[in-house]
């Protein structure tokens, strides 16, 4: 669906991280499919010129019951549409009538009631946090560590996120500790004996920031008890916006507590989301936990300067950039790869791109890239292959579309986290198109495809920014190229196709670096060699 006219009457309108399953959906082949958030942009951006437009929308997700936003979205639906329903990955139907908004509604107002009430708690609970104790470990402390996801969020299938918290557990285990994974949703890719303590609340759907200072609420009695029975050596917390309990569970109780920090919750959503009524007590809540954290690991120097600028001990923060596992992304021998043959590339260059389509992807731009190949000489011997979807992919799509470069492209869609090597390893070059931050600040990212890229043992073709410009050495591991310095883009990309064996010494080198420096293990023992210094475990 385009940004002018529906091309269509009748529309799927899917969560991204369901994008390689709505192809399974024979039911729905002749549904145009649109992701939700670029759906919510289209009504948003045509208002009243879309009422009762569509003869039929499904709205496809995870689960019917866990949807996020049910009373703006039967909203929606019925005002778009002659007629609507609700579908999930279970084949559940909801038809979305007049009943189905009745009880939306109804919900919906029970929980803004006690949108105060949850507000007033939280910031109660905050002040009320005790006089740090020391930082010494308890004499009864184990092996065991807690690790706390709690962001709300439902069922990530894949991305940079997903593989960072298996590969961290995984990795600590490497290390003799015995890991318990709390969080909101099942980890599908953690190993089976590991053991996962899933806390849920299906309360505040409607207000899913107020879900996450109640999800504080909800983990409070069941923290306790964890921590009572582990007695755990520490607690690792991946950051999430608005969620304290962690840090305050770990001071309470006198357990050493590490905060992973990938970024202001408070930036992002000025500068990726869609802004925050409540930013000011998300603000509150980030300074009070990077002032209590015992050891805050950052993935980058730009973080580090953040953190120095808000008044952070850079004697507790640890610059730690992302890795890779070696083992499960090596070298593949392209041409026999099946990917390669399922899209009939096997005579082709491929160029790979592998995103969820965020923001700072660059994926728009990559888009710009290839519709300036359109005259060059090299493109019949080359295939863009892009990996992945997400918030940016229908304006990449479109761009390339317009520009008549559809043929010279495949979109994958969404790809699980476990085969995504796989279709790394159809692909001769990868590119890596990060793109700066709007605002001017420094880009603070440490790209886990980067590392992907290096450990596959192909050329690489990336932006000159910040971390990824310290990572790569330009002309041995990879080539550098101005961000959105379109001419340098398609020169590197036509040298690497001409070039096969600069492509193999590139790709030869990365994979070195990737191996020695860059291993998930490595990112861990530096994590643990840190907190040895910092507390004196084991002595």
């Amino acid at each position: 669906m385009n940004g002018h006219s529906p091309a269509k009457k009748k529309i799927l309108v899917y969560s991204v991280q369901l994008s390689n399953v709505i192809e399974q959906l024979p039911q729905y082949a002749h549904h145009e499919k649109v992701s939700m958030n670029h759906f919510i942009k289209l009504v948003f951006r045509r208002r009243f010129k879309l009422f009762r437009k569509f003869d039929e929308i499904i709205l496809f997700s995870y689960k019917n019951e866990k949807l996020n936003r049910p009373f703006i979205w039967s909203c929606l639906l019925l005002l778009t549409s002659r007629r609507s329903a609700w579908v999930d990955l279970d084949h559940n139907i909801r038809k979305n009538g007049l009943g189905n908004l009745l009880k939306s509604l109804f919900v919906f107002s029970l929980e803004s009631a006690l949108v105060v009430p949850v507000l007033v708690y939280s910031k109660r609970v905050l002040k009320q946090t005790p006089l740090w104790r020391s930082k010494v470990f308890p004499e009864q402390a184990t092996r065991n560590i807690l690790y706390l996801n709690t962001d709300a969020t439902i069922n990530i299938m894949s991305g940079g996120s997903r593989n960072h918290i298996s590969e961290v557990i995984e990795n600590f285990r490497k290390f003799n500790f015995r890991p318990t994974y709390l969080a909101f949703d099942r980890h599908q890719s953690l190993e089976q004996d590991i053991e996962q303590q899933i806390v849920y609340t299906n309360f505040f759907r409607n207000w899913t920031e107020i879900r996450q200072l109640f999800y504080n609420y909800v983990l409070k009695r069941h923290l306790k008890r964890l921590a009572f029975a582990l007695k755990p050596a520490f607690i690792y917390e991946r950051y999430a916006p608005n969620s304290y309990i962690g840090g305050w569970i770990a001071k309470n109780h006198n357990i050493p507590y590490i905060l992973e920090y990938n970024g202001s919750g408070v930036w992002m959503s000025k500068n990726w989301g869609l802004g925050s009524v409540f930013l000011k007590l998300t603000l509150q809540i980030e300074d009070w936990l990077l002032q209590k954290a015992d050891l805050i690991v950052v993935v980058s120097k730009a973080m580090e300067a953040e953190l120095l600028d808000r008044k952070v001990s850079r004697s507790k923060i640890l610059v730690n950039p992302n890795g890779v596992n070696p083992d499960k992304y090596a070298p593949i021998h392209t041409h026999a790869n099946p990917i390669r043959k399922k899209y009939g590339l096997e005579d082709k260059v491929v160029i790979g791109f592998i995103s969820t389509f965020g923001p700072w992807h660059g994926a728009v731009h990559l888009a710009q890239v290839i519709a300036a190949f359109k005259e060059k000489p090299a493109l019949q011997d080359i295939h863009f292959l892009l990996i992945g979807d997400g918030d940016e992919r229908f304006e990449t799509e479109a761009i390339i579309q317009k520009a008549g470069m559809q043929q010279y492209c495949t979109f994958t869609g969404m790809v699980p986290q476990e085969k995504g090597a796989a279709y790394l390893g159809a692909c001769d070059i990868y590119l890596s198109p990060h793109v700066p931050n709007r605002d001017g600040t420094p880009f603070f990212g440490s790209p886990t495809k980067l590392f992907e890229y290096m450990a596959m043992g192909r050329a690489i073709i990336a932006s000159d920014l910040d971390q990824i410009g310290d990572v790569l050495d330009h002309n041995k591991t990879a080539l550098l190229v101005e961000p959105y310095n379109t001419v340098q883009w398609i020169e590197a990309i036509e040298r690497l196709v001409r070039d096969s064996k600069l492509r193999a010494s590139l790709g030869s080198n990365a994979r070195e670096q990737a191996v020695g420096r860059h291993s998930w293990k490595r990112h861990v023992s530096n994590i643990v060699n840190k907190f040895k210094q910092l507390s004196h475990f084991g002595e």
